[in-house]
């Protein structure tokens, strides 16, 4: 599994196509570890781990997308404090 960098990942988030983001508003995400996609999604977060479960993913970084982002002229994602940071735990476990 590859190192979590959050500068990088922070990068990536915020230079992530807004037409790509604007589907994902006001949805539970899953983010590669680098932010350069999203690799899941879901309603709730309960749903959101059966998905990454399925997928057989361990590295993600999970967060929700505000349903309408601040700062979406400048083309920066919204995140929700609480979640940017919030990793699997099972990837923190390996």
């Amino acid at each position: 599994m590859e190192d979590f960098d959050a500068n990088v990942y922070i990068m990536n988030c915020n230079n992530y196509p807004l037409e790509k983001l604007l589907p994902f508003r006001g949805k539970h995400v899953a983010w590669s570890m680098d932010g350069k996609e999203i690799v899941a999604s879901a309603d709730s977060h309960e749903e959101l781990a059966e998905r990454i479960h399925e997928l057989g993913r361990r590295d993600v970084v999970r967060s929700y997308i505000d349903p309408e982002p601040e700062i979406a002229s400048q083309n920066t994602i919204a995140l929700d404090s609480a979640g940017m940071f919030e990793m699997d735990a099972t990837a923190a476990m390996t």
